[in-house]
């Protein structure tokens, strides 16, 4: 396992896409506060921390397929949690780096709840990230523009929801059905025919 947070934290230091957006997510609230005299809206807060953890999961996915990682990840035995719960916690490292610089220019707008969406919502991005990439053969580009899109109509959707105990609900369905569908591709034959080439 140590191995795995090893290469995630490497990971994240080449992945300059990935600084800059975190060092974007930051400032926005702040920016968003001296000029419009208010707190930046819950739901662009959710979507400059997802927009954050999902550029940091693609690169380290797409890192993981061109190198070979992926391959030696499965020969050492690492199975689809472990290999994904490497990945989240350095999600998670980013999301409480933006949290906590942000938290005095949003917390008038943030609820106990949203801290209950933000963590499904990390978690489904991985998911959708490592899917997404897995499933892509050389088409870069439009899959990230297509799990960008995906990615923003589930939060739409979340936000749309005027209960909270559906809220939770509709978060922990994606949650899981994402996760039983990267589960499924992590073990697929196709996949590691794939990344065997």
């Amino acid at each position: 396992m140590w191995f795995l947070i090893k290469k995630e934290f490497r990971d994240f230091l080449h992945s300059y896409k990935s600084i800059l957006i975190v060092m974007l997510s930051i400032s926005v609230p702040i920016l968003y506060l001296q000029f419009k005299k208010e707190s930046l809206p819950t739901i662009l807060f959710f979507l400059f921390v997802q927009m954050s953890v999902s550029q940091f999961i693609y690169d380290s996915c797409n890192n993981d397929k061109e190198n070979g990682g992926n391959l030696v990840i499965i020969n050492h035995g690492y199975n689809f949690f472990e290999y994904l719960f490497s990945k989240l916690i350095f999600a998670f490292i980013i999301t409480l780096i933006i949290l906590l610089s942000s938290i005095p220019f949003v917390f008038k707008t943030f609820h106990l709840l949203d801290y209950f969406l933000l963590i499904f919502s990390v978690i489904y991005s991985c998911f959708l990230m490592f899917i997404g990439n897995a499933i892509s053969r050389g088409e870069e580009l439009a899959t990230a523009t297509i799990l960008t899109i995906i990615m923003i109509f589930f939060l739409y959707i979340t936000f749309l929801i005027p209960y909270n105990f559906l809220k939770i609900l509709f978060s922990f369905f994606i949650t899981s059905l994402l996760g039983v569908i990267g589960y499924k591709i992590y073990n697929s034959l196709s996949f590691r025919s794939y990344i065997s080439n």
